[in-house]
């Protein structure tokens, strides 16, 4: 039923001429990736909202999506694989946030960011088994990555400063399950 309401869409889209130079299967991919990012996003928030943790849900998309769009990793085969694979990461990740003792907070950042930055650093931008990276994306994506990932460490750096242990958390677990997604998708093309 969703679907066909997409390829309604796109045909929409095609037939009214304002995307006559856009492949019409390119249309419905966007609006499917859309539909599939807005129901984990809207999943992802009422989850943190359930368990108190709706700030901290929300930095955690920010801080893992600044990362994951150019520093690659796994991709699930299928929309709902990936839906459930983000929902359960996003589940499991408020749980260690609510329930690690404030007094270990700032050691495991510290050991987060001693093992994912690293990782990142030295393995992306991996791309995806269905869309290959050619060198220029691969040094574009790797200077964003970069770039993102200095700026999440300062800034996680400031909030462990300034006595703000969760927000900082939950951006170190952001760049910890990038690493984890790059370094498994490494495994995978390997």
């Amino acid at each position: 039923m969703l679907s066909r309401r997409l390829e309604d869409i796109a045909d929409f889209l095609v037939s009214n001429g304002k995307n006559a130079n856009v492949d019409r299967d390119i249309i419905l991919y966007g609006l499917t990736v859309a539909i599939e990012q807005a129901a984990s996003i809207v999943s992802a928030i009422i989850l943190g909202c359930v368990v108190g943790l709706g700030r901290e849900v929300v930095i955690f998309l920010i801080s893992f999506s600044l990362l994951r769009t150019y520093a690659g990793g796994y991709h699930c085969k299928t929309a709902i694989q990936c839906y459930f694979m983000s929902v359960g990461t996003i589940f499991a990740v408020l749980m260690i946030v609510k329930y690690t003792p404030q007094k270990y907070i700032m050691p495991i950042c510290i050991m987060l960011l001693l093992v994912a930055v690293p990782l990142i650093w030295k393995l992306a931008p991996v791309g995806a088994t269905s869309k290959p990276l050619d060198e220029v994306e691969k040094q574009h994506y790797r200077k964003i990555t970069i770039r993102n990932l200095v700026v999440e460490c300062f800034i996680i750096s400031i909030l462990l400063l300034a006595g703000i242990y969760n927000f900082a958390f939950v951006m170190s677990l952001g760049i910890m399950v990038t690493a984890g997604v790059v370094v498994l998708q490494r495994k995978i093309k390997n």
